[in-house]
C-alpha cells in the first residue's frame, strides 16, 4: 500500500489558491519540466491562472506512449506500474470544461529511486511491459507490434 499524509494548510500557507474564484475548467500538466503536476484555472470572466507546484515530491517517472506505427496516441491504454507499491493510469486527456490535460501520465515514486517496470495494454488487446524504465524522467516510448 502506498503511505499518503494530508497537512492541514492555514490561509497563509494557502497564498493565492485561498482567493475565492469562479472556475471554468481545470487542466493539469508538468508546465516546467520538474516531476510535479501544475495546475492552470480557466476563470470566468478573468485569465486563466496557472498555479505551479514547487514541493519536493521525491521520485517520479513520466510516460508518453504511442502505438506500433509510432504516430498514434495510446488513446484510451493504460500504464500500469507494479512497483515500489501498485498504480495505474489511463492515456485519456479529456478531463474538465472546455479543458485537456496533457497526454503524458505521471507516477509518483516517493523515495523509490530504482528503475521499474510498466505494462500497457490497450482496449484493442495489444499489451506491452516496458522494464528498467529509469526514475526522474519522461519516456517516450513505442508499443511493440502484434
Amino acid at each position: 500500500s502506498c503511505p499518503r499524509q494530508f497537512t492541514a494548510l492555514t490561509t497563509d500557507q494557502l497564498g493565492a489558491l485561498a482567493t475565492p474564484l469562479i472556475g471554468r475548467g481545470v487542466a493539469y500538466a508538468d508546465i516546467d519540466s520538474d516531476g510535479d503536476l501544475d495546475l492552470l484555472i480557466g476563470q470566468a470572466g478573468g485569465s486563466a491562472r496557472l498555479f505551479r507546484n514547487e514541493t519536493e515530491s521525491g521520485h517520479w517517472i513520466r510516460l508518453d506512449v504511442r502505438k506500433s506505427d509510432a504516430i498514434t496516441r495510446a488513446l484510451d491504454c493504460r500504464a500500469r506500474l507494479t512497483s515500489p507499491h501498485p498504480q495505474q493510469r489511463r492515456f485519456n486527456p479529456t478531463r474538465s470544461y472546455l479543458s485537456q490535460v496533457e497526454w503524458e501520465v505521471t507516477f509518483g515514486l516517493g523515495d523509490h529511486s530504482d528503475p521499474v517496470t510498466v505494462e500497457v495494454d490497450c482496449p484493442d488487446g495489444s499489451k506491452t511491459t516496458f522494464e528498467q524504465l529509469s526514475v526522474d524522467q519522461l519516456h517516450r516510448l513505442t508499443m511493440s507490434s502484434q
